[in-house]
This record gives structure tokens, C-alpha cells and sequence, in this order.
């Protein structure tokens, strides 16, 4: 952490990203809803292909983007979104089979280096 100029804000970032971990782990935040934002978290904090974690949510993303989520299902006609959402539960399925032990390995990375600072 002593490369970072705002060590504070890596430690913010660090507990947003376990914070969302959590969540997933939890049943309170679906994987593939969250997995754009543990994306992003991820590269702020500096992982990179060949990262296990960093490379599994983009596998996660990459096999779940073309569902509405969030704020973008207000964009979707009913009906369409009715259509999608049994293929929406099943990448939901897929994503926590393949991703909570993704979500685990976040906590445990950031959730002690917290710990140790």
C-alpha cells in the first residue's frame, strides 16, 4: 500500500470492494448485478489479467452483459423482460456456482490487508 499516494483511499476502495463481496456471499446482492461494479473496483485497485479474481469477473461479465440489469431494465418492454429473465436466473446460477468462490477470495485478500493496516 505505501506505493499508493492516498493510502486512504485505497483502503476505501478495498472495503467497497469487500463490502460487495459480502453482499454476494450473503444472497442480498446477485452476482451478476454486482459484477460490473466488482469489476471496476477491481481494476482501481491495480489487478490485471492473470489475476484469478480480476480474470473470473471478467469471464462472469463477459458471459452476462447481454442482460438488462439494474437501472437498464427500465429501458426493456415487460413483456421482453419476461421473455429474458428465465435466462437471466440461469447465468444467475452459472455465475454463483462459478463466482462465490471468487467473492471468498476477495474477502479473504481485502478484508485482512483492512485488517493489517
Amino acid at each position: 500500500m505505501a506505493d499508493w499516494p492516498n493510502p486512504d483511499l485505497r483502503r476505501k476502495l478495498e472495503r467497497r470492494f469487500v463490502h460487495r463481496a459480502s453482499e454476494v456471499l450473503a444472497g442480498r446482492a446477485s452476482l451478476i448485478g454486482a459484477t460490473q461494479e466488482l469489476l471496476k473496483l477491481a481494476f482501481q485497485l491495480g489487478l490485471r489479467k492473470g489475476d484469478g479474481i480480476y480474470d473470473d469477473l471478467r469471464l462472469i461479465a463477459s458471459e452476462t452483459a447481454r442482460y438488462p440489469l439494474a437501472n437498464e431494465r427500465a429501458f426493456w418492454a415487460d413483456e421482453a423482460l419476461a421473455r429474458l429473465q428465465p435466462d437471466i436466473d440461469r447465468a444467475e446460477v452459472w455465475a454463483r456456482e462459478f463466482g462465490l468462490n471468487t467473492c471468498r477470495s476477495i474477502v479473504e485478500r481485502y478484508d485482512s490487508a483492512d485488517q493489517a493496516s
